[in-house]
Order: structure tokens, then sequence, then C-alpha cells
């Protein structure tokens, strides 16, 4: 599915997303690309239904979004059980504002049970005080981050931790309803924030700005060179239930052999972000 060259301003009536995903819908192999959102909606919209249900987890996978304005994605929900399935998508170079000015994060998670998995989200630029990625769980709900790259994110034209993730809700930081685990992230700050193996080291990204020097291009490149640190590094068994390949739909985990293994698991390692180093 690809979706381009939407302009939500022009919407007069609701609904005034781009996409909206309800229940156990998926958007899965697709392509947002040169969008603006219209104020106060957001390109992709997600509502949860009860967890009693039955299986109503709603998921993007393996989904590229690039070259838009405004808000990205917005899930919310309201009551325990309520959970929202993202893995191996890929934000990068994206505007946090739109005219009229849109102040707000470009991905916002609220009041849900979350898992973000194998997913990159990379050189966004945000107004002042915003963030590329914001979490605000409910109490009885938590957020995993996994397997992930959250880098080079700038807000108010600044690469700041807080550029790239935002944690609210009605629970302290270190507590366990926040996981950051084996993810690359700019300025990451370590303790009090509960991770396991996350750095913020370079992923050294093999062409951002790709041959025509332009970002939010499609020949933008954001797979891993041999050596970086985010190849064979995270977690097999934080991969993403279901998930055999990697954006470009080469095998998920595979072992990259000029590159030492430090991740965890058996056999071939995980890499980190939205694309696996292939042998």
């Amino acid at each position: 599915f690809e979706l381009s060259g939407i302009d939500g301003r022009n919407a007069t009536s609701s609904p005034r997303d781009g996409v909206r995903l309800l229940d156990a819908a998926t958007l899965e192999r697709s392509v947002v690309a040169g969008c603006v959102s219209r104020p106060s909606s957001a390109l992709i919209q997600v509502w949860t239904a009860d967890a009693a249900l039955g299986d109503t987890t709603p998921r993007l996978d393996r989904v590229r979004v690039f070259g838009n304005r405004g808000r990205i994605l917005r899930a919310q929900g309201s009551g325990i059980g309520r959970r929202i399935e993202i893995v191996g998508i890929q934000v990068h170079d994206n505007s946090g504002d739109g005219p009229p000015l849109e102040v707000g994060p470009l991905l916002e998670i609220r009041r849900v049970s979350a898992r973000i998995l194998s997913s990159t989200l990379a050189r966004n630029e945000l107004p002042s005080g915003q963030t590329a990625l914001r979490l605000e769980p409910s109490s009885g709900n938590s957020m995993r981050v996994g397997n992930s790259i959250v880098f080079g994110n700038r807000s108010g034209g600044t690469v700041t931790f807080d550029a790239q993730v935002e944690l609210d809700g009605d629970t302290g930081i270190g507590s366990t309803d926040f996981r950051i685990d084996r993810c690359l992230v700019s300025n990451w700050p370590g303790f009090p924030l509960a991770g396991i193996a996350t750095s913020g080291a370079d992923p050294l990204f093999l062409a951002p700005l790709g041959v025509d020097g332009v970002p939010g291009t499609v020949d933008d490149d954001y797979r891993l060179p041999t050596g970086s640190p985010g190849v064979d590094s995270g977690d097999n068994v934080r991969g993403g239930a279901g998930m055999d390949f990697d954006l470009d739909g080469a095998p998920r985990i595979a072992d990259d052999p000029m590159t030492p293994d430090t991740g965890a698991g058996s056999g071939a390692i995980i890499d980190r972000g939205a694309y696996e180093r292939q042998p």
C-alpha cells in the first residue's frame, strides 16, 4: 500500500487521517511519503479495542515513512489490555511541522501497551521542545522498545536525547513500565532509564542522503555497514513475533561474518533497526 501526496489540510469532514487502523487491522509492507497531516490529526491513526474481544492488536509491519510534514502516527486507547505492535518500520527525514504550524511528536502512543521492535527513526526535524517518539502508558500498561535505532533526530535544530524519546505517564521512568532494550539512541543517558545493552553509539548508516544528496527521498539508505554497532548485536527473542523478513524483504536474522556477535541468542544474531545486514 502506498499513501503519497495527501494534504490533510484539504479535509472538510471526518475522518481526517490518512489511514485509520481499528481493532486487529495491519498496515504491512507499505510506504507513506510526501504527505501533510491535518493539525490535531495524524497520517496514521490507530484505535485499539478491549483485549477481552479477542485478538485486537493493530499492527504496523515493515512500513517506510519519509518526506512527510506534521504528525505521523497517533495510537491511543483507554483501559488495561489495549495494545499496539510496531515492527520493522522506518521513519526518516520527516518534518514535525506543517502549515499551519502543528506542534507535536512524530509518533505518539498513549494509554495502551506497545511493542516497538526492529525499527529505525532517524534524522527527523522537529520544532523546539518536540520529540520523535512520545510514549505515555497508563497504569497497568507497558511500553517496550527493542532492537531499534532512534538516532539523529533534531528538535529546534539540535540533537538531544529529548529529541529522540519522551517518556511520560503515571509511573516513574525507572519502572518496568518502560523498557528500551538493545537499542541505539542518540545521547542515551542510561540510568535511571530501564534498558539492557542500550547505548548512544552511532549506527553508521550507509548513505542517509542517498545518491542525490537530498534528504527525504526514496534513495536515502539507512542500512548498516559491516562493523556497525547495530550489526549482530540485537536480541533474537525481541525480533518480533512472525517477522521473518526485514524492510528489504531479506531474511530477518543473518550473520555478518565480518562483525563480531555481541547480541543475545543462539546461532546468527539479529541486527538492530529495520534492516538486516546480509552476508
